[in-house]
This record gives structure tokens, sequence and C-alpha cells, in this order.
């Protein structure tokens, strides 16, 4: 089979790789379409290591081909979206009601620890696979996964009815969680980007103000809306040391922050006036991880619900021979992407 397989910093190469040998509880998929997610980006740039070779894509929708003996809730022709990380459902903290599941201490997961999906099959384990309802495309199935992480980040906020929000990045993360932090209930959305279209997509979404960080003052201007006061809730959704030190600045004394982007591996994140800040300013500081158990179920409601519109997500569209061409564009920066998708 043809497979985009990835070696090292900037380095892959689309060429024909043996077909997977199926587990008896595992099933044969063939990809329709892959979303780049982020972390694909920050593998490619080197920013984050993995073992090599490998397959990457981990955001994907397919049917099923093959099953294996022991399969018995798919079949062959059955519509799929895939949860990537399938825990060991026995150690702590798969069994902890109150903590992450995703914390599994034996979690193989697609993409990642083994082979994934930017090929023409990959195999899956049977209680990794969700059916795809009927009403929802090969496309808009491949933005289940971001949802359920977005999911998990809005959960992790905690915003209230009627809070003040600042959404740090308009990539499709923060796009996704501006859409949710509207759906809970905020009174204001401020969303920071120095994109032009992911600002303008922003403003289409439901933010009340979508700001250029580098031309204006984020405080300032957010306080024009938020009757004079910092943010309830900051999210930050880029993914960098300069945005995640400003959540701590632009939250009020009380307030929280909710850390979603990835940040490359080993980044140092200094808390400004961090006495202040955990003392007297009292934040609440929350890490969000991933898409937990629940989540991926929800995600998978609320759209085939039509409760959110991600109709525009998808800006960029290409072959599995052209995964390298697609994430050298995404590096490059220049052309306005919001969510890129490959279809094998």
């Amino acid at each position: 089979m043809k497979a985009a397989v990835f070696y090292g910093t900037r380095d892959i190469k689309v060429e024909d790789v043996k077909k997977p040998d199926l587990k008896s509880d595992e099933v044969l998929v063939v990809p329709k379409v892959v979303g780049i997610c982020g972390s694909d980006f920050h593998i490619f740039t080197g920013h984050w290591k993995i073992e090599t070779p490998l397959i990457l894509g981990h955001e994907f929708t397919g049917e099923v081909v093959e099953t294996g003996l022991d399969v018995r809730r798919f079949k062959i022709g059955d519509r799929v979206v895939i949860e990537p990380a399938v825990t060991c459902g026995t150690c702590y903290y798969c069994n902890s009601i109150d903590s992450n599941n995703y914390f599994c201490e034996n979690r193989p997961t697609v993409g990642f620890t083994q082979d994934g999906a930017f090929a023409d099959f990959v195999k899956v384990p049977e209680k990794g696979l969700h059916r795809l309802p009927e009403n929802l495309d090969f496309e808009k199935g491949a933005l289940v996964e971001p949802l359920a992480c977005a999911i998990r980040g809005s959960d992790r906020s905690e915003v209230q009815p009627g809070d003040y929000v600042i959404v740090l990045g308009a990539g499709p993360i923060g796009l996704l969680l501006t859409l949710l932090t509207r759906l809970r209930g905020a009174a204001r959305v401020v969303v920071t980007e120095p994109n032009t279209k992911r600002r303008e997509m922003a403003s289409g979404l439901g933010a009340d103000l979508a700001l250029d960080p580098g031309k204006e003052d984020v405080k300032a201007r957010s306080r024009e809306i938020f009757n004079g006061r910092d943010a309830d809730v900051v999210i930050e959704a880029v993914g960098s040391k300069t945005t995640t030190e400003q959540s701590f600045v632009l939250t009020r004394p009380g307030g929280r922050v909710c850390i979603v982007g990835l940040c490359p591996q080993g980044t140092p994140v200094a808390i400004p006036d961090s006495f202040e800040a955990f003392y007297i300013k009292e934040l609440t500081i929350a890490g969000s991880s991933c898409s937990p158990r629940g989540t991926f179920e929800r995600a998978i409601r609320l759209l085939a619900a039509d409760r959110i519109d991600i109709s525009n997500f998808i800006t960029h569209r290409y072959g599995l021979d052209d995964l390298d061409k697609a994430l050298t564009m995404i590096a490059g920066g220049k052309e306005p992407a919001i969510k890129v998708v490959i279809s094998p």
C-alpha cells in the first residue's frame, strides 16, 4: 500500500509499505479524509520528538474494509470516525471517575505511537471506532477529534453564563472554542489573532471583538467591552510562550486561565508576578489535554445535531502525494489556512 512515512524533521516520503496485519480485535479502515493537526505540524518541524519511522495522521474518517475475528460491533462498509488514543481500561487513571483517562499508563495512539492514517489503509482497535452519523459527511466527521479536544478545553475553562472571555488564537481549536464559549453563555468574547482571514472568521462565529495582537493593546481594547475590567476567563489556544504568559496578565483577580494550545516540547513558561498571580490575584490555572472519556461522543452528537457551524473550517485540500507540500505550506504561514485535510 502507499503511505506517507515520517523519518525526521521535515522528512516525509510517500512510498510503498506492507499492508497492516490485523489482530483479532482490530479493524482495517480505508481513510477518506484526514485532518492535519497542530501536533502533526510540531512533529514535522521538529518541535515534538517521536520514534521514527512512523505514519502520522490521527484526525480521520474512513470506511471499514476488514475486521478481526473477535470484532462484533462493526462490519465491512461501515462509515466510521476514529478516536486515536485507546486506553487500557485497567490502570488507576482509566478507573478513576475524576481523572482524565488519557493519563492512561498504557495508551497506544494512532498516528503517534503506532502508524496513522496518511496511508491507503490503517488498522485501529475496535474500541477506537465510532459510527459516523448519516447526516455527517467524511469531511465534517474529520473535525470530530479536534472538536472533542475543544470540548475538553471548554469544560476545563468552566466558562459561566455572563462571563467575559478572551480566546487567544483563532486556529481550528481557537475557533471551535469560540463557538463553544458562546454556547456556554459568555456575555462577551474577544479573540486575538494576527491572521486577517482568521479574525474575520472568528467574528462570523460570534466573537464580539477580533483583535490583531501585534497592532492593538489587547488588555485595553478588551476592557472597553468588559465594563472596564479584565477577563473572567482567558483561554490560550495558540501554543506559544508569549501567549501563555500573556494569559495571566489579561485575567481579572479571581479569574481562570485555561491552557489548551500545544507549545513546542520543552518550552519554558514564566508566570508574570507569579506570587501575586497565585496568592494575591488568586488565579486558577487549568491545563487541557486531548479528549478524555465521553468527549468524542459529545462531539459527534453536537455535529450531528447541527448545533455549531463548521461549514467553512476546511480551507485547503490535498492528496496523499502532496502531504509534504501541505505541511510546508502550513509552516510557511503565508496562506490563510484554517483546517487542511488530506484525502489518501
